[in-house]
């Protein structure tokens, strides 16, 4: 019972290192191997990264007046008021 909670609970910190833009299989194992919270410790202290992959994957970009992040499709910001081509 302890194992099936144990690889839970990796998958858990797995799913949330996908959310943050990490690499899930790596976290998977490291979680699996050491311990789920020590993965989910090195997952708090990791930068968040999911801003630049939907940057990177075109699902949002960036202002070029005030820099905030919107949607890819925008054809103004919604912030403040800067109209795109």
């Amino acid at each position: 019972m302890l194992i099936i909670i144990w690889v839970l609970l990796c998958f858990v910190v797995a799913h949330y290192a996908n959310k943050k833009g990490d690499n899930g299989v790596a976290f998977f194992f490291v979680s699996l191997f050491l311990s789920p919270l020590i993965g989910a410790l090195i997952l708090a202290i990791s930068k968040d990264r999911s801003e630049e992959m939907n940057i990177k994957n075109k699902v949002s970009k960036k202002c070029p007046k005030c820099a905030e992040i919107i949607k890819y499709e925008a054809v103004k910001c919604k912030f403040c008021g800067e109209s795109f081509e």
